[in-house]
């Protein structure tokens, strides 16, 4: 009895299911990267609000009774807190909103930045607001 080999009919499949798997898992690698690019700048315009809520707080209408300067404005607070802690930002695209009030006798500061993810995707606006209590 002799027996021949028949032709293999599989041959070739690794290639054409790597082709197809492949692209999909590279927008997914891609896609999670700046999902977490994402995430990392959200944080970090809230720390950045935090911040500047903590420097109106310090440097509101008491400062001013006190030390005879003035009380901090909205581009004070970007310029002396917010601006030189935002690493990796770009510093045209962060926007900073201050309001005191009085009958709660506190500070908040609204951060604003205006995100353009990489990977060709539509841009973002990014916010966070922090409300801290006025130094006495």
């Amino acid at each position: 009895m002799v027996f021949r080999r028949l032709p293999n009919p599989r041959r070739g499949v690794t290639v054409v299911e790597v082709s197809i798997t492949a692209p999909v898992a590279m927008l997914m690698v891609i896609g999670l990267m700046i999902g977490g690019l994402g995430t990392f700048r959200s944080q970090q315009v809230a720390a950045l609000a935090r911040e500047g809520a903590n420097y109106a707080s310090l440097h509101g209408p008491y400062y001013h009774s006190r030390t005879g300067q003035r009380m901090a404005t909205s581009s004070d607070v970007l310029n002396n807190a917010i601006l030189p802690l935002a690493a990796g930002l770009d510093p045209a695209a962060v926007h900073c909103n201050l309001a005191y009030s009085n009958t709660d006798n506190t500070a908040t500061v609204v951060v604003t930045y205006d995100w353009l993810p990489e990977g060709l995707l539509p841009a973002a606006k990014l916010s966070s607001t922090s409300v801290m209590p006025i130094q006495q």
